[in-house]
């Protein structure tokens, strides 16, 4: 059976680029708590991070990312509430907070950082549209009288503009 990782490095990842901002690296740790309250073994400021968000837990020969957030905690676009981690997969806190990329060992040179920034999360929201409701609550507004009061007076406006160019 393999052993437990020893070394364990997460990294901030920027919220557009995908390049790092920020990592830790922890060595003895049976657990790593995330959040945004300060006593975090990995705090980190956003408004959409819970105060305890997310745990890594060693266990046997893997690593386990357990989502205790609000928010969730999401693993390729699913949220979840316990799964092992895979050396360089990534975990996002929240729908649209923080992405965290997860490595064995120390920190790869794509992950160093020469300084710490601090940014204020943008929104990176993946949406999944039902075109069968889209299409009803469309044609809903399409099809209100208001709708079609401002679709008059916006033909009047056009053709007075038309008017006023020639």
């Amino acid at each position: 059976m393999p052993e437990t990782p020893s070394e364990i490095t997460l990294t901030l990842l920027h919220p557009t680029s995908g390049t790092p901002l920020q990592s830790w690296t922890f060595r003895e740790n049976t657990v790593i708590r995330i959040g945004r309250a300060a006593d975090n073994e990995v705090s980190i400021r956003s408004e959409v991070v819970s105060r305890y968000h997310a745990e890594l837990r060693r266990r046997d020969s893997q690593v386990v990312l357990v989502g205790l957030g609000t928010n969730g905690t999401f693993v390729d676009g699913t949220r979840i509430t316990e799964t092992p981690l895979a050396d360089g997969q990534s975990f996002v806190l929240a729908p649209t907070g923080p992405t965290i990329r997860f490595h064995v060992g120390a920190a790869k040179a794509e992950d160093r950082m020469e300084q710490t920034m601090h940014i204020k999360f943008m929104p990176m929201m993946g949406i999944a549209v039902d075109e069968k409701k889209k299409a009803t609550q469309v044609a809903e507004i399409t099809e209100s009288d208001y709708f079609q009061r401002l679709q008059t007076k916006l033909g009047a406006l056009r053709g007075n503009k038309t008017d006023t160019n020639e």
